[in-house]
């Protein structure tokens, strides 16, 4: 049996903000495809890019009908609301890894450390793997586990 230290209050508050904001950015990347989904049926193909779509749905909106283009207006409306959450988000973890001092070392130590608070490392570096312990990082292999249904 593997033992993993408790994380206090603070860190399940900070991972509670990643997960938060990592949900924010699918459900944007959700709506962004229904609406690529919902041009394609009136035969408007946008490429995948997000910038792209939003600039190519503004620019046929009048070519739709009208409750088309009013559900599309709406679903562009809920893409920038959702961009300003993840910002706001981004500027919070920001603040926190700056004036925490156990954030900045890692992310001295540990260049290829992402933004949802998992490292990078290969498996078999086990001072890596030590230092995630005692950050209280999970590292990005374990989640891959995870998501397979297989555990450590």
């Amino acid at each position: 049996m593997r033992f993993v230290p408790i994380k206090s209050v603070e860190q399940q508050a900070i991972l509670t903000l990643h997960r938060v904001r990592q949900g924010f950015i699918e459900e944007r990347t959700a709506t962004i495809n229904r609406i690529r989904g919902l041009l394609a049926e009136f035969g408007i193909v946008l490429p995948q890019r997000a910038i792209e779509v939003r600039r190519g749905a503004a620019v046929h909106l009048e070519r739709l009908p009208t409750l088309v283009a009013s559900a599309i207006r709406d679903l562009l409306a809920h893409i920038q609301g959702l961009e300003t959450r993840v910002g706001q988000y981004e500027r919070e973890l920001e603040a926190h890894t700056r004036a925490d001092p156990r954030a900045q070392r890692i992310r001295i130590r540990l260049p290829s450390t992402d933004c949802n608070g998992t490292v990078h490392s290969n498996r078999s570096d086990r001072r890596s793997d030590t230092l995630e312990r005692i950050a209280g990082i999970k590292p990005a292999w374990t989640e891959k586990l995870e998501r397979r249904g297989q555990s450590l």
